[in-house]
């Protein structure tokens, strides 16, 4: 599912209401009448593991694509909101950056800690993939042995495999049929929506 991702307009009431660099998220197709049925999520009460934008973003797509009952949810008019990116609620990627400037300055954080840093498909420098994966990768198939192979969908949402007999690393992009017939039978039904997800929005990439 493809979501909305908003920041309040300036000196609305919506900015009144809702913490400064609350993750704000909307299901276009439950817009009525001009109003917008957002769930948000500022971390009010100062979570560890919602520390950054992207964990907040994370927490409040969760609520959303399961109507959980909470009171970080409201209807605001439209006019009250900017629209800033759009968010694959399945592999938890942003997959387009509309307004990086009102992002960043909302969030409080550089683009990259958001939506991540993308390399180009191919090889990659082993130390390179390494450092990448550091930060917000998950580990989607564990090399069976030693010798064998390890697969991580990075913060961007690129899939890298690490050959340990090799000492080699190689980027896919998710819509890639390569990776899609290297990963068939490694993975379960959530870890497959984490790696391939919805996959109908392109997304501007921060090159590294």
């Amino acid at each position: 599912m493809i979501l909305d991702v908003y920041v309040p307009a300036p000196g609305s009431p919506a900015a009144d209401h809702i913490r400064h660099a609350s993750a704000i998220l909307s299901d276009p197709r439950r817009t009525r009448d001009g109003r917008v049925l957002i769930y948000f999520e500022g971390n009010l009460n100062g979570a560890t593991n919602l520390t950054w934008y992207r964990e907040r973003l994370a927490c409040a797509a969760g609520r959303l694509v399961t109507s959980y009952p909470t009171v970080a949810q409201a209807r605001i008019p439209a006019n009250q909101l900017h629209l800033v990116a759009r968010y694959d609620a399945a592999r938890y990627v942003l997959t387009d950056v509309l307004n990086q400037i009102a992002l960043e300055a909302y969030a409080m954080e550089q683009i990259h800690e958001i939506q991540g840093r993308s390399l180009p498909p191919g090889d990659v420098d082993w130390a390179v993939a390494a450092n990448l994966v550091n930060v917000g990768a998950t580990m989607l198939a564990r090399a069976e042995h030693e010798n064998g192979d390890a697969f991580y969908r990075s913060l961007a949402g690129q899939i890298f495999r690490f050959r340990l007999v090799e000492k080699t690393v190689r980027c896919f992009e998710p819509t890639d049929p390569a990776i899609r017939a290297i990963l068939d039978g490694k993975l379960d039904e959530q870890e497959k929506r984490l790696a391939f997800g919805d996959l109908r929005c392109r997304r501007r990439r921060i090159r590294v």
